[in-house]
């Protein structure tokens, strides 16, 4: 059972019957942020600005959470919470200056497909096709999402855009983490196998 991908789900979905006030206090808000806030990097994940917004973003991420999860295991897909998120924070801090605040979990769900595409590659060139096909519409979707950002989305509030920044971030942040995953995993494998 993907524990940590349903327990996620699950507070994000909790926590938007929580007063405003609990929820400002979640948000990545760069002011308090440069205040010295910093679990705020980790906390914007699981605040969302309706209870619409949020439930979307619990059931995107349980489906694709659960799959990453299973199939690249819990160690992992918990490193990937953990390190992705404050580097999604990061990246909006230094990408978009203008940007005040933010809330959701739909970063961590394109880095959550992203680990699933990764727990399987190098893939058997029959599924190459198809992986690269699946590729080419993510980039789509997320080049299309910046494209129509400014156009709201029906589960935000009037004056609230999807930071479609934060999609991208979420892959690229996903992407690193693997690459230096598999660098370290591979020079402690040559280091054990050089003779002595």
């Amino acid at each position: 059972m993907p524990w940590t991908a349903v327990s996620l789900s699950l507070s994000c979905l909790a926590l938007a019957f929580a007063p405003e006030t609990w929820l400002s206090l979640l948000e990545y808000d760069r002011g308090e942020i440069a205040r010295g806030q910093w679990w705020r990097l980790w906390s914007a994940h699981l605040a969302h600005f309706s209870t619409a917004h949020a439930a979307a973003n619990a059931v995107t991420f349980l489906a694709l959470g659960a799959l990453a999860e299973r199939q690249a295991g819990t160690r992992d897909f918990v490193r990937m919470l953990a390190l992705g998120a404050p580097i999604i924070g990061i990246g909006l801090w230094i990408a978009s200056p203008e940007l005040a605040t933010y809330r959701g979990l739909s970063a961590l769900a394109w880095s959550a497909a992203t680990l699933a595409f990764l727990a399987h590659w190098p893939m058997p060139a029959y599924q190459s096709l198809g992986a690269l096909a699946l590729g080419a519409l993510v980039l789509a979707k997320l080049v299309m999402d910046a494209a129509s950002g400014a156009a709201g989305s029906a589960f935000l509030p009037d004056g609230v855009r999807p930071e479609a920044g934060a999609h991208l971030l979420g892959v690229l942040a996903t992407l690193g983490i693997g690459l230096c995953q598999r660098s370290l995993h591979g020079s402690a494998r040559g280091q054990t196998a050089s003779p002595r």
